[in-house]
């Protein structure tokens, strides 16, 4: 009777294992996938829009404020997935490990409700016509940007060696139980 209860004990353990696993595939592959969107339109859509000769100016604006306003929001559906999934989990992470998480979190607020508009401002300024005077706006924002890609990186590789130490340490745990 107890090698049963321990044999459905197990089971159980390898369900939770499976299921807690499956939760920290999905968040590596949200943060990932965040950092190819990042990558591929902030530092190679922005400027290759303009290098076709019939791309003008107005056009290539208009391109790229719908563009940026698509990745705002798709950046905010990969943030809450990794905060869902970190917030359900019933393994938590170390607070070393989730300060590389609120990094690009504080800065995709600052890009959404700073930069965005004043981005999208400066635009509208341009196709109505009006003169405008250089800013450093792209640059701040590309800086985040860059800062973002970093902090997701690595808080995707400690993500991926924290909870591959941890499946190392229930499976060496549970082989010790076994012998």
């Amino acid at each position: 009777m107890l090698l049963r209860w321990s044999a459905m004990l197990g089971q159980y353990q390898e369900g939770v294992m499976k299921r807690n696993n499956l939760n920290h595939s999905i968040v590596i592959i949200a943060v990932f996938v965040w950092i190819g969107f990042v990558c591929s339109i902030s530092f190679m859509e922005a400027w290759l829009k303009f290098r076709p000769m019939n791309v003008t100016l107005p056009i290539g604006l208009s391109i790229g404020r719908l563009i940026f306003d698509a990745l705002n929001k798709m950046e905010w559906i990969f943030a809450f997935i990794i905060i869902a999934h970190i917030l359900l989990s019933k393994n938590r992470t170390t607070l070393f490990h989730l300060i590389f998480l609120a990094i690009p979190i504080v800065l995709l607020i600052l890009q959404t409700f700073l930069l965005l508009p004043a981005l999208n401002e400066r635009v509208e300024m341009i196709l109505s016509g009006n003169e405008v005077s250089s800013s450093f706006l792209h640059f701040y924002y590309l800086t985040m940007e860059l800062i973002k890609v970093v902090s997701l990186f690595v808080f995707g590789v400690f993500t991926f060696i924290y909870y591959e130490n941890r499946v190392l340490l229930n499976n060496s745990l549970k082989s010790q139980s076994i012998n």
